[in-house]
């Protein structure tokens, strides 16, 4: 069994990197695994800024707007939860990794910063889904605007 300081010294160290490292959701993964394997929600809405310039002349150019913002949607709400269960297995890893070997305050102390982690990312995530699909109607108005322009 590792003495009480052995055990705050490595706590504390993983904690600067988890700190260091895993601030950002996507990211998250990064310790525990790989790379990180979702976007941005915030980041997929962007790819819809310049498409509405291409559908002005079309003949169903109105229709082509709601199309694609029911797709800029979908992959935001995708990404957003990618993020989710990316949050969700990297807290879960971290417990298993930092907290297992601990007992008493110690671990009380590491499983409540494992939690406030979580939670912490989990609002990041909804904001960041929020502000995607802001993005999605702020494209949709800008694409149905370029559509009345040309006729």
């Amino acid at each position: 069994m590792l003495s009480f300081a052995t055990r705050t010294i490595s706590l504390a160290a993983l904690l600067v990197a988890v700190c260091a490292f895993g601030a950002r959701p996507a990211h998250a993964g990064g310790i525990f695994w790989g790379e990180p394997v979702c976007e941005s929600p915030s980041d997929v809405s962007t790819l819809f800024d310049s498409v509405a310039f291409s559908y002005a002349g079309s003949l169903k150019c109105e229709a082509m707007c709601k199309t694609a913002l029911s797709s800029c949607k979908a992959f935001v709400k995708n990404a957003a939860s990618c993020q989710a269960s990316d949050n969700g297995g990297y807290w879960k890893m971290f417990k298993l990794a930092a907290c297992a070997g601990l007992s008493g305050s110690d671990k009380k102390d590491c499983l409540s910063f494992a939690k406030d982690g979580k939670s912490s990312n989990k609002q990041f995530i909804a904001d960041d889904k929020a502000t995607g699909l802001a993005n999605c109607g702020a494209f949709y108005d800008a694409c149905v605007a370029d559509c009345a322009m040309v006729l």
